[in-house]
C-alpha cells in the first residue's frame, strides 16, 4: 500500500514576523523537523504559491518518490480547498467541502475525509485532507493526507523516526568484566559524546532530544550496577513515548551486536524487560451522577469480578494468571475515584505491587495534615500519581499535555504514563475506559 502524509503551504498566508508562524497555510520549523528527509514539491502551472511538503511517501516499508500522477494530483486538490476559503465568504464547511471535492474529482479521487474547520478570523480551511488516488494504476491501494493547519499538525501527525547514540561505540563492549565495563563508562568523555550526537544528527535538527539512565548490572555480582546514558534523537513528536523509544534501543542494541535478546536481559534489564504499573481509574462508575448545576462523584466501591475483567481489557499484554494473581484495588482521593492496579510480569525483583514500592502510601489528599506522615518519595509520587488521574481524565489522541507526561497506545487504549525512580506508571484514559467498556461489557 502506498501511503503519503504531507503538508500543504501557501505563500499567500506566510507571516515573515520572527517567531510567529500563520495558523493557516504555514508550516512551522518544529513541524519541519518532523522527518529528516523530506520531499518538496510544486508546479506553477498548478499554483505558483503552493509547496508541498513529504514527511511519508512509502509503498509499503519502501520510501519512494511521490508518484507523479499522485503528485500533480496532491497539488491540484490541495489548490481547490484554498480556492474554496479564498473566493466569496472566506469561510469553508466541512459537509461542503467533502461535497464539492467529490463532485469535483469523480472518477479521479474518492474516500474524501477531512479534519475540523480552523479559522485565522479571516480565512477558514481545514486541519487535513485525506483521499484515495484513482488514477495511479502502479499503485491502486493508496492513501494521501494533507495537513493546512501547522497546530493541528502537530499535534497529529504520528509517524516518527528515532535515531540512537549508545554509550559505547562497541556494544560488545558491556560482555566484558563488570570493573571493565565501569572503568569504561566513567571514561567517557561529554565532549565525545556531543561529537557523536552532532555526527548523528547530519545536519537535520531533531524534533526532540533524550538522554535517559539504564543501569548496567554486572552478571556475577548483580549488586553492582554502573549507570549509563543512552541518547535519542526523535523525528516527530508521537516517538517521544516509553514504549517507541525502549523499542528502539532495543532493536539498535540486537543490530549492532553479536549477542542475543537473552544475553543482554541480565545486562541492561531496564531496557529489555519493562518495570511498569497499569492504573484503571474506575471513572465510569458514579455514586453521585453529574447534574446540571453541579460535577458527579465517582464511586470508590467495585466488585471484584468487574476489577479483574476491565484489568484484563487494560493489560491484555499481561497473562490473565497474573492479574489474577496480581491485580489489587485501591481508593484515591480524587474525587473519590476507585483506582485498580497491576504492575507488568517483567518487573524487576518481581515486584508486582505498590505497596513494593510505597508500603506507606495513604489514600488521603495533598493538602490533609496526614499527607506528610508518608515518606518524602511517597508523598512526590502520590504528587504525580494525582496529576497523572486528573490530566487522563479528559485527554484525548489530540490533547497537549504537560511537560515530562507522555501518550502511549497500546491495542487501540490510550495511556498517560511518566516514569519516576526507573518505573514507569501508566494511566488509562477516561475516553479509552469510556469507548472501550460501552463496546465490551464487564
Amino acid at each position: 500500500m502506498y501511503v503519503q502524509k504531507s503538508f500543504i503551504s501557501n505563500t499567500n498566508f506566510a507571516n515573515n514576523m520572527p517567531g510567529f508562524t500563520a495558523q493557516l497555510g504555514e508550516l512551522s520549523s518544529y513541524g519541519s523537523s518532523f522527518a529528516r528527509d523530506k520531499g518538496y514539491y510544486a508546479n506553477k502551472d498548478i499554483a505558483a504559491n503552493l509547496l508541498l511538503t513529504t514527511f511519508i511517501s512509502k509503498d509499503g516499508e519502501a520510501s519512494i518518490p511521490v508518484p507523479a500522477l499522485i503528485a500533480t494530483q496532491t497539488l491540484t486538490i490541495c489548490n481547490f480547498v484554498y480556492n474554496q476559503t479564498l473566493g466569496g465568504d472566506h469561510s469553508v464547511a466541512a459537509d461542503v467541502l467533502l461535497e464539492n471535492l467529490l463532485t469535483q474529482y469523480a472518477g479521479l479521487a474518492g474516500q474524501f475525509e477531512c479534519g475540523n474547520i480552523i479559522s485565522d478570523g479571516t480565512y477558514s480551511l481545514p486541519e487535513w485532507v485525506q483521499w484515495k488516488n484513482l488514477t495511479d494504476t502502479a499503485h491502486p491501494d493508496n492513501i494521501v493526507k494533507v495537513w493546512f493547519v501547522d497546530a493541528s499538525f502537530q499535534t497529529q501527525y504520528d509517524e516518527y523516526e528515532i535515531y540512537v547514540i549508545a554509550p559505547f561505540t562497541n556494544l560488545d563492549d558491556f560482555f566484558k568484566s563488570g570493573p571493565e565495563v565501569e572503568l569504561e563508562v566513567r571514561a567517557l568523555l561529554s565532549s565525545e559524546t556531543m561529537d557523536r550526537i552532532q555526527a548523528m544528527k547530519s545536519g537535520y535538527p531533531e524534533t526532540i532530544i533524550r538522554t535517559n539512565t539504564y543501569n548496567y548490572v554486572d552478571p556475577l555480582n548483580t549488586l553492582h550496577t554502573v549507570p549509563t546514558d543512552w541518547t535519542v534523537l526523535i523525528y516527530g513528536p508521537s516517538g517521544d513515548n516509553i514504549d517507541s523509544i525502549k523499542d528502539a534501543l532495543m532493536a539498535f542494541i540486537l543490530a549492532n551486536s553479536t549477542h542475543t535478546r537473552p544475553q543482554w536481559i541480565p545486562l541492561l534489564p531496564d531496557i529489555f524487560k519493562r518495570t511498569e504499573f497499569i492504573i484503571v481509574p474506575l471513572e465510569d462508575q458514579y455514586a453521585i451522577p453529574n447534574l446540571q448545576q453541579s460535577t458527579g462523584i465517582y464511586s470508590p466501591q467495585v466488585k471484584l469480578s468487574t476489577a479483574v475483567a476491565k484489568m484484563k481489557l487494560f493489560a491484555s499484554q499481561y497473562p490473565d494468571s497474573h492479574i489474577d494473581s496480581n491485580l489489587t484495588t485501591m481508593g484515591h482521593p480524587y474525587r473519590s475515584l476507585a483506582l485498580l492496579v497491576i504492575g507488568s510480569p517483567d518487573n524487576r525483583l518481581a515486584k508486582y505491587l505498590l505497596s513494593d514500592y510505597f508500603p506507606d502510601f495513604i489514600s488521603v489528599a495533598s493538602s490533609s495534615i496526614d499527607f506528610n506522615r508518608m515518606s518524602q518519595v511517597t508523598q512526590d509520587w502520590a504528587v504525580i500519581l494525582e496529576n497523572l488521574i486528573s490530566v487522563a481524565e479528559s485527554m484525548g489522541d489530540f490533547t497537549t499535555i504537560p511537560v515530562g507526561m507522555q501518550k502511549i497506545h497500546r491495542d487501540g487504549i490510550l495511556y498517560l504514563a511518566k516514569s519516576y525512580m526507573n518505573v514507569n506508571y501508566l494511566v488509562v484514559a477516561k475516553a479509552s475506559l469510556i469507548a472501550a467498556t460501552s463496546v465490551k461489557p464487564s
